[in-house]
């Protein structure tokens, strides 16, 4: 009650970070509360009073919007990730760093597998994308969810942690990678 729907909207989207799908209802009839809803990232208006098959179809539009939007978010997820590892692809690494590094603080890590090519020549390809695969598990698991893991293609990784400035830390993790490597 203390605050309007455009200020619970501008809230919540503040505070997640991202778009929260709004549909506004409102009981007056002005024409610029509508045009300030729907230009604030609101998915639909309605007035009251309303029909009830008229709210449910909009919100039925809504969640199929919605879909829409995972769907083609999945497709981005696809497009930035190499698709043997799961990790950030070397293009979209490298613009996420490009735009991250200027205004964060951290250390950035460039990792190769030692001999890998022995990997592939004496095992074959198959057991090569075995050891890249597992390799990625074990960045992930040694990473925060904030940290930038990507791979620049072959054998070749890269980590950004953030806020990280201890070389002790840097050593440590280096450490865990290796021992569980």
């Amino acid at each position: 009650p203390q605050m309007s729907g455009l200020e619970l909207q501008r809230e919540l989207t503040e505070r997640y970070e991202r778009l929260i799908p709004f549909m506004f209802m409102a009981d007056d009839q002005h024409e610029e509360n509508e045009s300030l809803g729907l230009e604030s990232g609101a998915m639909d208006y309605i007035g009251k009073p309303f029909k009830s098959e008229v709210l449910l179809r909009r919100v039925d539009n809504i969640m199929r919007q919605i879909d829409s939007l995972r769907q083609i978010q999945g497709l981005k997820v696809v497009a930035e990730s190499d698709p043997m590892t799961g990790l950030l692809n070397k293009i979209f690494a490298q613009k996420t760093l490009s735009e991250l590094c200027p205004k964060a603080s951290g250390v950035l890590m460039m990792l190769d597998l030692d001999n890998f090519k022995l990997v592939n020549d004496l095992y074959g390809h198959g057991m090569g994308d075995r050891v890249l695969i597992r390799f990625a598990d074990i960045l992930r698991g040694n990473v925060r969810s904030s940290d930038v893991v990507g791979r620049f293609g072959g054998d070749e990784f890269i980590i950004f942690c953030r806020d990280i400035h201890s070389e002790r830390l840097v050593a440590e993790k280096s450490e865990a990678v290796n021992a569980e490597l």
